[in-house]
């Protein structure tokens, strides 16, 4: 295994700016590769799957492919067919699956394109022939969990039947209901137990040490095995009427990546492809992402982590959202007005003096929301055209955006 350094049906979730703009992390981050004529066996035992769910596949020092958790379970399932020695000779050109591959200039929508018509999580991002980064689901989510407070779309026509087994099957069992649904996760049930299966807990094991001495050795106690012994994960509960951007929070967080809605699953496929497919999600501008921003943690920095959800949530009774901010200004200030009374100028006030540390505006004591928009709009455009990014997802602006809390805290 090695790891290369970074070098720098239509879906609808169109946003401005590029990958590199949207998702700056994968950039930075390595990308563990496998070279194709590496025996499978000794790849999977150093990668072992327990921290990435996806590897690009290299030949010649060039993308050829990539392997995942579902390729290695068919893997498992050939072995049992075909005895040890075949998981034993076999190698990771043999288990490879065409990669699906965007450059860093294309935006979110060509990637989501890629992985849905491919049937992937995750996507190679290349430049000049020269493979630069990976980007999967659980970026999407990341992404879309800090741009998004609300959009209207509740995760109940989102969630599919659970896929269950009990905790005394076992993993001859559990690999051949994965294998035939083609499903990455099940859930595991019994007294007092409620977690998920995936496909990682199962290549950690029948690769791990134990595992693979046990197959070698002992192929039916192996297979006997039972999935309730596996490294489960615990799985999270949220309300089916919950929108789509708080699953997006929680599920970045869930240790099993997955929610349980009323009995039945959520995956990051669900929130991220099919909530593209089956419901329209509001279009943002950085811009807009950026201000929302301010908005809300203007109210954390006043009010707290717990008050200031339950105040953004009643601007939903006049139709507003944080996203409004830009096109309503009025609007905005009067909902203040009306929630917080006479202290709603304090309020703005606090709002105008964050939106003027964070764009380096000189605050003027007399200018209204409006008046201040303008400034930011102007500012916002001129850092744009002159080469340099806004983002709401960049690492200095949320320093930034954390130092004028105290600015805005003692004033």
């Amino acid at each position: 295994m090695s790891v290369v350094a970074v070098t720098g049906k239509p879906l609808d979730m169109a946003v401005s700016g590029d990958l590199l703009e949207l998702f700056p992390w994968v950039f930075q981050r390595g990308s563990p590769t496998v070279d194709n004529s590496s025996l499978l066996i000794h790849e999977a035992l150093l990668l072992g799957f327990r921290y990435v769910d996806f590897v690009p596949v290299m030949r010649a020092a060039k993308l050829a492919g990539g392997i995942g958790g579902i390729e290695l379970l068919n893997s498992l399932r050939v072995a049992r067919r075909s005895g040890f020695r075949q998981l034993l000779e076999a190698k990771i050109a043999d288990i490879s699956r065409p990669a699906g591959i965007v450059g860093p200039r294309d935006s979110l929508q060509s990637v989501l394109t890629v992985m849905f018509e491919r049937r992937l999580g995750h996507a190679c991002i290349v430049q000049d022939g020269e493979l630069t980064a990976t980007i999967g689901l659980k970026d999407v989510v990341r992404w879309a969990a800090s741009a998004y407070t609300e959009t209207g779309a509740h995760v109940s026509k989102l969630a599919n039947p659970t896929i269950s087994l009990p905790q005394t099957a076992t993993m001859s069992e559990a690999l051949d209901l994965m294998m035939e649904r083609r499903v990455g996760r099940i859930f595991v049930y019994g007294e007092g137990l409620r977690k998920v299966a995936d496909d990682r807990a199962v290549v950690e094991y029948a690769f791990g040490h134990e595992g693979i001495l046990t197959l070698r050795d002992k192929p039916d106690d192996f297979w006997k095995h039972p999935i309730g012994d596996l490294p489960l994960r615990d799985v999270w509960s949220i309300d089916c009427r919950a929108d789509v951007a708080e699953a997006w929070r929680i599920i970045y967080n869930s240790p099993a990546e997955c929610l349980l809605v009323d009995g039945k699953i959520l995956t990051p496929w669900d929130v991220v492809i099919r909530a593209c497919q089956l419901t329209k999600l509001p279009v943002r501008s950085n811009l807009e992402f950026l201000v929302a921003m301010c908005f809300e943690a203007t109210f954390r920095g006043l009010l707290g982590d717990a008050a200031s959800s339950a105040v953004l949530s009643k601007f939903r009774e006049f139709a507003l959202t944080s996203f409004d901010i830009c096109d309503k200004p009025k609007e905005i200030s009067d909902s203040l007005m009306k929630i917080f009374g006479s202290s709603g100028p304090v309020v703005e006030r606090a709002f105008v003096r964050r939106l003027c540390a964070v764009f380096d505006i000189p605050p003027e004591a007399h200018n209204s929301l409006s008046e201040t928009l303008n400034h930011v709009k102007a500012r916002f455009e001129a850092r744009s055209g002159c080469g340099k990014r806004v983002d709401p997802l960049d690492t200095d602006q949320e320093t930034l955006l954390s130092k004028s809390n105290h600015a805005t805290t003692q004033r």
